[in-house]
Order: structure tokens, then sequence, then C-alpha cells
């Protein structure tokens, strides 16, 4: 199915859709949990300026509807007064790495378990998770441009909390690749980065409460 742009106006499309696969070892048996998520972005340029809806799906009959609905001038005169040149592109970008098999996954989790399992039994909590990440992306344009992407990564996720005295640490090791094969050789850095936090959990200093300078993980500053 093709999108309407003949009542859009200079406008553009982004669709992603994005598939999460992890897989955990529990009591010896692999679990397998999977998520997906959809999502467009539509662009319209409308009296000299761009306009932008997001929906959370990539139905084209929804697209194609806000295409079709009127807002403003159709942006064609304007877009060319401003000297705005877009590039007409007709691509398919493909990278698909070879699949592990569920053997495959299972000897990968093993080996960040045992070279783990020193730290690992001094934990409160763990989880170790296989992660296989596929991400399809389209990108279609009133200016004929049709590009499509489709990649896979490959990941582990190590969740690890230590209680010392009356405090809780945690952090997470993750790393993401193209090949799966080379996640093994992520197995010493793993190491590394437990045991660092362990030996941090066990000479933190105690706090009292007050009001203190705080550095926050890059994770979360965006969120304060």
């Amino acid at each position: 199915m093709e999108f309407d742009f003949n009542l859009s106006g200079v406008s553009d499309i982004r669709i992603e859709t994005d598939v999460i696969k992890e897989y955990e070892l529990i009591d010896g048996k692999m679990q397998k949990k999977e998520k997906e998520k959809k999502g467009a972005m539509l662009r319209r340029y409308v009296d000299g300026k761009w306009i932008c809806e997001s929906i959370d799906s990539d139905d084209y009959e929804i697209i194609n509807s806000i295409l079709k609905q009127k807002v403003g001038s159709n942006g064609q005169e304007e877009f060319r007064q401003s000297g705005n040149i877009y590039e007409t592109n007709n691509d398919i970008i493909i990278k698909i790495a070879e699949k592990p098999s569920d053997r495959d996954i299972q000897e990968i989790l093993r080996s960040f378990f045992e070279v783990n399992e020193s730290y690992i039994s001094k934990s409160s909590n763990y989880d170790i998770r296989f992660i296989e990440q596929i991400v399809e992306k389209e990108y279609h344009s009133s200016w004929k441009s049709k590009v499509i992407q489709k990649t896979i990564h490959f990941g582990i996720i190590i969740d690890i909390e230590f209680k010392i005295r009356d405090n809780t640490f945690f952090d997470e090791f993750n790393v993401c690749v193209e090949n799966y094969k080379l996640l093994k050789k992520e197995l010493d850095n793993s190491y590394r980065f437990i045991k660092q936090l362990y030996q941090y959990s066990l000479e933190a200093d105690e706090l009292s409460s007050g009001e203190y300078d705080i550095l926050l993980h890059p994770r979360v500053s965006g969120i304060f």
C-alpha cells in the first residue's frame, strides 16, 4: 500500500517497528519474553513551518487519513521560496547477522553466570538476560523518497544488587553488538564491572541526612 501525498503538500513520514526478545535462564530452563513497539511521525510544511504529529501505530489507513486532513496552505510555494532542496533517495538497507539458536543463547547465558558466580553468590538479587532487538525503519516523502532500513542487534544485560549493612547497591552491566558471537569477548568486562560494584559497596561511606551535591547517571539525568 502506498501513501497518499496528493493532498498533503510538502510532507514526509517516518515509521519504526521495534521488536525486543528477552531470554533468561530460570531454574535451568530458558524463558522468553517478547514485546513490540510501533509508531509513526508525520511532518507537513504548512504556512512556512513544519508541523508534526506522532501516533503509536504503523497502520497505512490511519496515516493516509492524517495526510488528507486540510491544514492551512499546502506549503508547496513557501517550501520552494525557502530554498529547501531535498534529494530523492530510494534505498533498502538491511543489516541482518546470523541469528543464534536456543542452544547458543543458553551457552552465552551460562557463560556470563559462571564467570560472575563468585559475586552473584554474594548478591541479594540478580538477573542475566540475552537480548535480541530487531528494528525496522521506513522513510517516505512527497518528493518521492523511500528508504527502508532493517537491523538486528544482540546484547547481554546483568542487573545485580548487593545489600551491605543497611544499604542497597544496584547497577546494570549491558553491552550491545551486531554479531552475537562477539558477546563472549565481554565476559571479562562484566566480571570487572561487578567486582568494582561490590568493592565500592563495601567501601562506600555512610551518609547522614542533609543536603549534598549529587552526580546523576546519564540514564536518569534527563528526568531531572
